[in-house]
């Protein structure tokens, strides 16, 4: 027998013992034991057997040498000999009719045809096999339709042909079963695209058994093919995630927008390939990172405006990560920035003024400046940080001249202290260590300015000439007021060398007397 249609293997194959007349060793026929000899009566029987196995042999040569004579129209398999010549549509998945039983078998052969007979249908039941497992395996029991069926009913008939010897009728009908397979084979590729085709149409009226069974015959075909084996595992899982969908669209529409993310999520790592679970993920997660986005910025402006400046940053920094290039998030960094900007100011002008009120003008100074750093607008900053550089600067030159008040003596000196003064007294009291130093300095450079009464003496006969202050003439005694500082004084008389002295005036000094004489006469 042939595989069955449910892929179970076939039997052994039966091979019938040839049936052959015997023989005697002289070649002549005897007759069976205990039976009469016949003379010539027997003899013209035996002619007329002959005769009929001549003719018999001549014509199954000539079925095997044009085996297309015969095979021109194919008679209906005997399990449709009964019925309507229309052709009508078959469950290919189900069981062929019963095929009726054979006429007896022929009578007995020649020895060596039937040997022939018998190879000949052998070697189409083994084509026959062959190419049925083939379809067998690619599942042509689903996508065959009645070519398959009726190539299964040929090849039923043929094996009880072959079972009853008749091999002559085995090899027709095995023919028959062959040109049936060989048909079903050339519309293999043609059905594999069907397959596919209606496998897709199951997985999208998410019919998984109609999907499973399309998707699992295409790969019966090709079983490398990328397409069949995604769509037979898809089909497994198929209702599965058209219910985890649905469950999800229903929490997102009544807002639970993580419970349905996570159905969604489900529905996606059992079919990788869902469109719909896909595209539920991305929206749920859209959503969910908008509405995140929301609230972080919600709370970010409710930190801004209590002036929670760093909590405000952080939570719209963590805004800015889901949306990078969302206005709202730069206007509101914007914000934070300057607000930052406002309280660092307004910490420095603390500082800055503190610094003032305890006399430390380098860090007043400083802090000034940070502030116009920030905003080089500020006027009160600006008019903060040139009083306190003035400051410092009042107070580097009125140590320079409390350390060695001879500095100033010399008119560089005291134009210098001068000025100093000048601006310390614009400048006005501030604390007590500059008030106090002020004074000190005011007090020195009254009485390095302060003249000081000197009376110049000579002989009458020398003229007197002091350098940056005038010529006195020839005198005798005169007195003249004088800068505390160092003067050059000269004396000239005619037919005496001039007299060249140096003129000291300290500071705060009493009133005295100066002689200048020329007493070295040319010679």
């Amino acid at each position: 027998m042939v595989a069955s249609a449910d892929g179970e293997p076939p039997p052994p194959l039966i091979s019938p013992r040839p049936i052959g007349v015997p023989s005697s060793p002289s070649g002549g026929s005897e007759p069976p034991s205990g039976r009469p000899h016949i003379g010539a009566w027997l003899f013209i029987l035996l002619f007329l057997a002959a005769l009929i196995a001549g003719g018999y042999f001549l014509f199954s040569a000539a079925l095997r040498l044009f085996p297309e004579a015969a095979e021109e129209e194919d008679p209906p398999p005997p399990a449709e000999a009964a019925q309507d010549p229309a052709p009508r549509e078959r469950d290919p998945l189900a069981e062929p009719e019963e095929t009726p039983p054979r006429p007896p078998p022929q009578p007995p052969r020649d020895s060596a045809l039937q040997r022939a007979e018998r190879q000949r249908a052998e070697e189409l039941l083994l084509e026959v096999l062959t190419l049925r497992q083939t379809l067998d395996t690619g599942g042509a029991e689903m996508w065959g339709g009645a070519a398959f069926a009726d190539a299964r009913r040929f090849s039923d008939t043929a094996d009880e042909a072959l079972l009853r010897e008749d091999y002559l009728d085995a090899a027709e009908n095995y023919r028959r079963a062959l040109r049936r397979l060989e048909s079903v084979e050339a519309r293999m590729p043609e059905a594999f695209e069907t397959l596919l085709r209606e496998g897709r149409a199951a997985l999208a009226r998410t019919d998984g058994d109609a999907a499973r069974r399309y998707f699992d015959a295409a790969r019966r075909i090709d079983p490398q093919h990328a397409e069949a084996e995604q769509g037979y595992r898809r089909a497994q899982t198929v209702e599965q995630v058209a219910s985890l969908v649905r469950a999800g669209e229903g929490k997102e529409a009544a807002g639970r927008l993580p419970l349905a993310l996570a159905d969604f999520q489900e529905a996606l790592r059992l079919d990788p390939l869902s469109e719909e679970a896909a595209a539920g993920v991305q929206r749920i997660s859209v959503e969910i990172r908008q509405a995140e986005f929301r609230e972080l910025m919600s709370q970010g402006l409710v930190a801004l405006r209590a002036g929670q400046l760093d909590r405000a940053e952080e939570l719209i920094r963590q805004a800015r990560d889901i949306e990078p290039d969302a206005t709202a998030v730069r206007e509101a960094m914007q914000q934070v920035d300057e607000a930052r900007k406002a309280q660092r100011i307004r910490e420095l002008d603390v500082a800055a003024r503190a610094a003032e009120t305890r006399e430390d003008w380098a860090s007043a100074r400083r802090d000034y400046a940070e502030i116009l750093d920030i905003n080089p607008l500020i006027r009160s900053a600006q008019e903060g940080r040139d009083r306190a550089a003035e400051r410092l600067h009042v107070i580097a030159e009125m140590n320079h001249f409390l350390e060695d008040a001879d500095r100033l003596t010399t008119p560089e000196g005291r134009d210098r202290g001068l000025r100093a003064k000048a601006m310390g007294e614009r400048l006005g009291p501030a604390g007590p260590a500059w008030n106090e130093k002020f004074e000190k300095f005011e007090a020195l450079v009254a009485r390095a300015t302060a003249p000081v009464r000197v009376t110049i003496q000579s002989d009458g006969q020398t003229s007197v000439d002091i350098f940056r202050v005038g010529r006195l003439g020839r005198v005798t005694s005169r007195e003249i007021l004088l800068a505390p500082g160092t003067y050059t004084v000269v004396g000239h008389r005619p037919g005496f060398r001039d007299t060249r002295l140096t003129l000291t005036v300290p500071v705060g000094g009493e009133p005295f007397a100066f002689e200048v004489i020329s007493r070295d006469p040319i010679r």
